[in-house]
């Protein structure tokens, strides 16, 4: 099995230091790690897989460099490993593009299940497809577990099964409220795909609602129907 490639980007130094050391002593590949100092055009072109991210960085907030790396790098995996520990700063980093969240201080254990979970999501494993049973409003994940949907979730994952692989725009979403005012509906939705992002990640996946920036949302794994709709 390959290594995953991660990048580590921290300031402080000696928790750097423990970063790369735990990591590569768990067979992980630490190709880049910077303190944040002129850090994105290098971030742009290194193969990493997965990006370990502060948020609190000299010269450029990390939440920038997410956004860019959403821009240019959408295949990337973004976990964000920081101080922040607000609902809001969630919230902002969930939108900037985070496939998981975690406030430190984090258990490095912990850290080593979420890159591999992320990198499952990153790293273009086709077989891994979930399935949409419209009529009982569930996902099914590829190991077999399913969550129960609301009828807005399920009509959410319906949107993403029929736009495939490419993201679908924030109007096209929002339509699915039936709102007689686009900027009302607009509004609701992050909060349903906030909901819909966590039971998902309660079946332990950290990359499915992708957000493309200036595009939309994608699904971040093959999603097909399972069953028939009634």
């Amino acid at each position: 099995m390959d290594e995953l490639r991660c990048a580590v980007i921290e300031d402080v130094d000696s928790l750097r230091e423990d970063l790369v050391f735990f990591l590569k002593h768990r067979g992980f590949s630490v190709v880049f790690e910077s303190d944040g100092r002129g850090v994105l055009p290098a971030l742009l072109d290194t193969s990493a897989q997965v990006v370990i991210l502060d948020l609190g960085l000299p010269e450029i907030d990390g939440l920038a460099i997410a956004a860019s790396l959403r821009e240019h790098r959408p295949e990337l995996a973004i976990i964000m490993l920081t101080a922040r520990s607000g609902p809001g700063d969630r919230l902002l980093g969930w939108r900037e593009g985070a496939d998981a969240y975690l406030v430190k201080p984090a258990e490095f254990k912990e850290l080593e299940a979420v890159i591999r979970s992320v990198a499952r999501r990153s790293g273009g494993t086709s077989e891994a497809s979930w399935s949409l049973d419209e009529a009982a409003q569930q996902l099914h994940s590829p190991r077999g577990r399913a969550v129960r949907l609301s009828a807005t979730e399920t009509a959410i994952a319906l949107a993403f099964l029929r736009s495939g692989s490419g993201p679908i725009p924030v109007e096209s979403l929002a339509a699915i409220f039936g709102d007689s005012e686009p900027a009302k509906a607009s509004n609701r939705l992050p909060a349903a795909l906030s909901r819909l992002r966590k039971k998902l990640e309660g079946l332990g996946e950290a990359r499915l609602i992708v957000a493309v920036r200036g595009e939309g949302y994608r699904f971040g794994a093959p999603l097909v129907r399972r069953g028939s709709p009634s």
